[in-house]
Formats: C-alpha cells, sequence, structure tokens
C-alpha cells in the first residue's frame, strides 16, 4: 500500500512540476513503463536469474531497457511534435538509451528493511536516477 502511495505521489510531484518537460515524462516512462513491462516479462520468461538477486532476470531487465526507451522515444517524439521540445526522438536515440540503462541498473539495487525499505524503493529510485541522467543528457 504504501508503495502505490509512492507511485503515485511521484506520477503527481512529475505532472506539477515537470508539466511540459521531457525530463519529467521520460522519469516518469521509465518508472511505469520500465518497470511494468520488467515484471510482466521477467515473471513470464525470467528463468535465468541474475547471481546476486533471486527476484531479477536478465529478461526482465532487458524488457525494462527496450519497453522505456521505446516509450521515451513516443513521448519525446509527441513533445517535439506539439512544440514542447526541439529535441527530435531521431537526436535523442543515444541519450535516452543511456537514461533506460541507467535505470534499469537502479531498479536491480537491493531492496531495503525499515526506513531503508523507502529510501531503496524503486517507485523512488528509478524516476529520481532518470530526472538526474535525463537532465545531464537531454538538452
Amino acid at each position: 500500500r504504501a508503495r502505490a502511495r509512492r507511485y503515485t505521489w511521484v506520477l503527481l510531484a512529475a505532472t506539477l512540476l515537470g508539466f511540459r518537460s521531457v525530463v519529467a515524462a521520460v522519469a516518469v516512462c521509465q518508472m511505469a513503463v520500465g518497470d511494468g513491462v520488467a515484471d510482466i516479462v521477467g515473471r513470464r520468461w525470467g528463468s535465468v536469474k541474475w547471481p546476486f538477486s533471486d527476484t531479477k532476470s536478465y529478461a526482465g531487465t532487458g524488457a525494462f531497457v527496450v519497453g522505456a526507451w521505446a516509450a521515451s522515444l513516443g513521448v519525446v517524439s509527441v513533445y517535439h511534435t506539439f512544440g514542447y521540445t526541439a529535441l527530435t526522438a531521431q537526436a535523442a536515440v543515444v541519450p535516452l538509451l543511456a537514461v533506460s540503462v541507467a535505470s534499469a541498473l537502479v531498479e536491480l539495487l537491493p531492496k531495503g528493511q525499515g526506513v531503508m525499505a523507502v529510501l531503496t524503493d524503486d517507485n523512488l529510485t528509478v524516476p529520481a536516477c532518470a530526472a538526474l541522467v535525463g537532465s545531464l543528457l537531454l538538452r
């Protein structure tokens, strides 16, 4: 329940603080699409797990990168079409791939206990990472 609330708060903050911001939209894509696709693909085809995690799979991580990257490219294209950014999807291909890979790596971090559970919640760490890397690469 608390994780769902954090997810909702991140969506609200990204909307309020990043309205028409490519970086905020990309951060939401990483959290919503990347994490969602990773869960679905990982449960279905993720029999080969990462050596350091019994819940995370190579297939899920790969799906995270591809799904988040594709969704982010779509968002950049829409934002460009409506004049919210001069950045084109073609120019954003490599930077968005880097954002998606970084976000997928952060999603692999182990979950903490107690207070650390909040600080290591991927509903917070993934969009934070995406916003940080995105703000550096998406200019």
